[in-house]
């Protein structure tokens, strides 16, 4: 996932922009395994919250997505899905 660590007035975000661009340091082979080992983490998170169609999922400090957007892209009516991180910068991501 990509986007633009900036928070609001242009001012720089630490946390987004190494979520976003630093954690794989730079090297896209390890982000692509990186990103295969979280889905898997993500997955098994979702298959243990038990996921009803009308329910709702709040995803507290959801950085850039990978619970709560993963979410919605199960099959079946997704409910709701809330995301909240402190990082404006990742809500943006998130929109």
């Amino acid at each position: 996932m990509t986007g633009h660590p900036s928070g609001p007035g242009g001012s720089t975000d630490p946390w987004a922009e190494w979520l976003l661009t630093k954690r794989h340091g730079g090297d896209s082979g390890h982000r692509e395994v990186l990103r295969q080992a979280l889905e898997r983490i993500r997955d098994r998170v979702l298959d243990g919250a038990r996921l009803a169609a009308a329910g709702t999922l709040l995803d507290l400090g959801c950085g850039h997505g990978l619970i709560g957007l993963g979410a919605l892209e199960r099959p079946g009516p997704p409910g709701r899905v809330i995301v909240y991180d402190i990082s404006a910068s990742l809500l943006a991501v998130c929109e």
